[in-house]
């Protein structure tokens, strides 16, 4: 039986990894691995490779030392921060830890996230913000950007991510189990929300093929996500009331 292939990411964690615990040494608490590698929807050359980097004190020493191994890894994109800020932190972002907690794992040290306390109340805030805000978004830049194709196929493509997050966010705080990759997760809004999530599956591969959309693309492409911010929601609005 073949030896399954690496995964495209592997060898850049591998190396990244090593460098930051030569630069840092004892400084380098824990990695943890999130986004698209950890779901398994890593697109080589479109994805970046998302690291959680908790250093034991995080000062300007150790910002050289995490400068001189990033820069030169342009696919790394790292979220660094001091041990002894890590609840405040998580507190003041609840959103985007919660997000970690869901795709994360830790591929140096202990797990950072074990022993922090969730804030839930703090979470369907930053939630609910998360989710409304891709709806101004989406309609901000289908009305600014619009009639041009090109810009808003970029915009498009780096905007499905935020789409996801804020909905499995969402889902999550509502005790749904929610799947690693995008197509599942495409599945269950359908499923959930009541709406066509195609568009997403169709968006997905045209980010491993990107081309411009054309103008009547445009206008379906935002009608039909449109429709599934605005089921996610009503969705939401049903189990968090004001």
């Amino acid at each position: 039986m073949a030896t399954p292939a690496p995964a495209a990411w592997q060898t850049t964690l591998d190396e990244t990894i090593a460098a930051l615990q030569h630069a840092l040494g004892s400084n380098l608490s824990s990695v943890v691995l999130y986004g698209s590698a950890a779901r398994g929807d890593f697109v080589p050359g479109v994805s970046d490779l998302n690291l959680l980097i908790v250093l034991n004190e995080s000062n300007p020493s150790a910002h050289e030392a995490l400068a001189g191994v990033v820069r030169s890894k342009p696919d790394v994109e790292p979220f660094a921060i001091g041990r002894p800020g890590l609840l405040r932190t998580a507190r003041a972002f609840p959103a985007k830890f919660a997000a970690i907690r869901r795709t994360g794992r830790t591929v140096f040290g202990s797990d950072p996230l074990a022993d922090l306390p969730r804030f839930p109340d703090l979470e369907r805030f930053a939630a609910e913000q998360a989710l409304r805000n891709v709806r101004l978004r989406l309609v901000y830049n289908f009305v600014k950007r619009g009639s041009d194709a090109a810009r808003y196929t970029r915009f498009i493509l780096d905007f499905i991510p935020a789409l996801y997050s804020a909905c499995n966010a969402v889902l999550e705080l509502e005790g749904q189990a929610v799947p690693r990759t995008r197509e599942a997760q495409a599945s269950l809004y359908a499923s959930l929300f009541s709406v066509d999530t195609g568009a997403l599956l169709e968006l997905a591969q045209l980010k491993r093929k990107p081309q411009p959309l054309t103008a009547a693309q445009v206008s379906a492409t935002h009608a039909r996500l449109f429709a599934i911010v605005m089921a996610a929601l009503a969705w939401t609005e049903r189990r968090w009331p004001v």
